[in-house]
């Protein structure tokens, strides 16, 4: 399990973590009916968001968290938006593999091509003009890391490979797709930062690397060019929000993730405090600490 779209259950209501519950398991579940057990490894938050967004009118029973479905029940993870959800999920971890290996020759992203590889080769099976957009987008952003473009076109170009990915599989609302795009410029720069010391220890692309600091340093020699970028990415944040119709818990959630969750995960990576982990007990799914 792994993203940054981690759901806040301190501020949320019953229903909204129960529901948050519902896709995120869902998620899990469609990896499992349609990619084997294997695949729940690769089960992304980030990609729970995604299946929020895709799945939120579908009129499905939502009174019964999936965890606790089993036998023939289970086969509804197996209907098409839920397939593509698990695909998309595989797809990007694959390109993410192999942008690792083109990177840095990435020991363990062979590996890991190696134990999922079958897993990746249904997914493209499935739906090959899927992964076409992603191969190709992650094309583009090596094309224009080659450039040594600057960090907010590498976000805009990512934008835009997952606003296609969602044109593609699924019939969005123009707000939900605006959605996606504004978070989508978020989530590469902030695994920029996040990873900038990793990065530079490995040789590897970072959009933000400076040669000779490392990430504290350069939060503190560059905190305003953090500022600009941020403003820049957030820009859309407010109109997407005002757009967002919380009268439907699910959109609740999405609004809270802009809310909430975007801006104490900013506040935790440029403080280089660890994202806090997701609990499966008592208490439902919240994070373990408070903001």
């Amino acid at each position: 399990m792994f993203g940054y779209f981690r759901f806040n259950g301190h501020t949320a209501t019953y229903k909204m973590k129960h529901y948050y519950k519902n896709y995120y398991c869902g998620t899990c579940f469609a990896l499992e009916q349609n990619y084997g057990q294997l695949s729940r490894m690769l089960l992304s938050y980030d990609v729970t968001l995604l299946a929020i967004l895709a799945l939120a009118y579908d009129g499905a029973d939502k009174s019964k968290p999936p965890c606790c479905m089993c036998g023939k029940k289970k086969r509804q993870f197996k209907e098409d938006r839920w397939k593509k959800v698990a695909a998309v999920n595989i797809l990007l971890f694959s390109s993410k593999l192999d942008d690792d290996i083109n990177d840095e020759g990435s020991l363990k992203a062979r590996l890991g091509k190696l134990l999922f590889g079958r897993v990746i080769k249904k997914a493209k099976q499935d739906y090959p003009q899927l992964a076409d957009i992603i191969d190709q987008g992650y094309l583009s952003l090596a094309d224009k890391e080659s450039k040594g473009c600057e960090v907010t076109v590498m976000c805009r170009e990512f934008a835009d490979m997952m606003t296609k990915v969602t044109e593609h599989c699924f019939n969005l609302p123009a707000n939900d797709r605006e959605y996606i795009r504004a978070i989508a410029g978020w989530l590469y720069f902030i695994d920029q930062l996040d990873d900038y010391d990793k990065d530079m220890s490995r040789g590897k692309y970072n959009a933000l690397a400076v040669s000779g600091i490392s990430k504290r340093e350069y939060v503190n020699t560059h905190i305003s060019d953090i500022v600009r970028y941020l403003q820049e990415l957030m820009a859309s944040f407010d109109e997407v929000k005002s757009n967002t119709d919380i009268s439907v818990t699910e959109h609740r959630i999405l609004y809270s993730i802009i809310s909430e969750t975007i801006p104490s995960v900013t506040w935790r990576v440029l403080s280089d405090i660890d994202l806090p982990k997701l609990l499966h007990r008592k208490r439902n799914v919240e994070w373990s600490d408070p903001l």
